[in-house]
């Protein structure tokens, strides 16, 4: 008899622990927590999402073994949207503009396409825009 009081115990502990549990996913489903991200980076930085889906969007502008650099409004931006590409084209080159803050545009410059977040390069006349998408622009230098 004894026995069986322990294991009801036990059983009735695990119970009250399992409850909880299904009480915190249950909350966390209804808010949507549960769903799968659109993009690698969604649940980690939304900044960064934007940017996958403008490379993403990008990629049938950028043959395959060309080079390219990418623009951005400020280094930061340039660097993550430098460093998701990279994943996002394996089979091109990437030619940094900015590293990590430091100016390496006689580098960028070489580049025969731009990924540009802020379509800079319709104002230069050696740039020609291929496509307007959704987070910015790819151009291609003449």
């Amino acid at each position: 008899m004894l026995e069986k009081r322990r294991i009801l115990v036990w059983l009735l502990g695990a119970c009250a622990l399992l409850f909880f549990h299904v009480a915190a996913w249950t909350r966390i489903a209804r808010k949507g927590g549960l769903q799968l991200p659109e993009t690698p980076v969604d649940l980690v930085t939304p900044d960064g999402a934007v940017q996958w889906r403008l490379l993403m969007d990008a990629r049938p502008w950028i043959p395959a073994g060309s080079d390219y650099t990418v623009h951005a409004s400020d280094t930061d931006r340039e660097m993550n949207l430098y460093m998701l590409s990279l994943g996002v084209f394996p089979r091109s080159q990437a030619l940094p503009t900015h590293y990590f803050a430091m100016d390496f545009s006689a580098i960028g410059d070489r580049a025969r396409y731009v990924i540009d977040e802020d379509c800079r390069g319709s104002s230069n006349p050696r740039i020609r825009t291929l496509a307007r998408l959704a987070g910015g622009c790819v151009e291609r230098r003449e």
